[in-house]
């Protein structure tokens, strides 16, 4: 059930009730019989806050792939034209290997 209802939330939500957790149990509001049921919902919500960010890394590297291919997928003719037009300004380098997306 956690699961289920784990998968159906934002990011942001997400990460939000993770920190609801932590607080909870650094402040020791959280009842010994809690605690594990608690640990385990953060460990869950924090799995898939990973794989989210992973998913969208990919995403963002599969866009700037193409883009750099100039296939047209992420941009129109029109567009293409106009950026081309600009000979290297607004240009925006990035690196593949270092590159962290700061989710």
């Amino acid at each position: 059930m956690l699961k289920d209802f784990s998968e159906k939330l934002s990011y942001r939500e997400a990460m939000e009730r993770v920190e609801k957790i932590i607080n909870s149990i650094e402040q020791e509001k959280t009842d010994v019989d809690e605690l594990s049921d608690m640990v385990r919902e953060a460990s869950s919500l924090i799995a898939m806050c990973q794989e989210k960010l992973r998913k969208t890394e990919m995403e963002v590297k599969t866009v700037l792939k193409t883009s750099e291919e100039g296939d047209g997928m992420v941009v129109g003719q029109d567009e293409k034209e106009d950026i081309s037009s600009r000979n290297g300004q607004d240009e925006f380098i990035f690196d593949d290997e270092d590159t962290e997306i700061p989710f």
